[in-house]
């Protein structure tokens, strides 16, 4: 479900939880990295064959995960289609719809109402999102 990503709460940095504390932007684009990478590997190893020393290699050198990590995420990989890519897809559907919305409220826009109303309407797709968030 490409909604997972509100449930993992990727909204903290737009909410300003990061206080603009450089350690805390670093923890995030490692995590951006990390989702990103996490695409690769699932159309890589379903449709172009990454071998699993590529997808170690991957993970740990560019990803900088632990080596217990990748092994893990690369058990997963292998078991799942489709899944480790819902974290972008949905990462970007949502930044997408928070770019409508600010356009929709203009000079009212607020990013904590905008989260809070995200979320409170659980993890459903983003199209009924979408639905809900620009209807009203």
């Amino acid at each position: 479900n490409s909604a997972s990503t509100i449930a993992d709460g990727q909204t903290s940095i737009q909410n300003g939880i990061l206080n603009n504390d450089p350690r805390m932007k670093l923890i995030h684009l490692k995590w951006y990295i990390r989702v990103i990478i996490n695409a690769i590997l699932d159309h890589k190893i379903h449709a172009g064959g990454m071998t699993q020393d590529e997808a170690l290699d991957l993970m740990m050198r560019e990803g900088f995960q632990e080596r217990a990590e990748a092994e893990g995420k690369w058990k997963r990989a292998c078991l799942t289609s489709a899944q480790l890519s819902s974290y972008f897809t949905g990462f970007q559907e949502i930044m997408a719809l928070r770019e409508e919305y600010m356009k929709l409220k203009g000079d009212k826009f607020n990013i904590k109402e905008f989260n809070e109303n995200l979320l409170s309407h659980g993890s459903p797709p983003v199209k009924y999102l979408r639905e809900i968030l620009l209807e009203r």
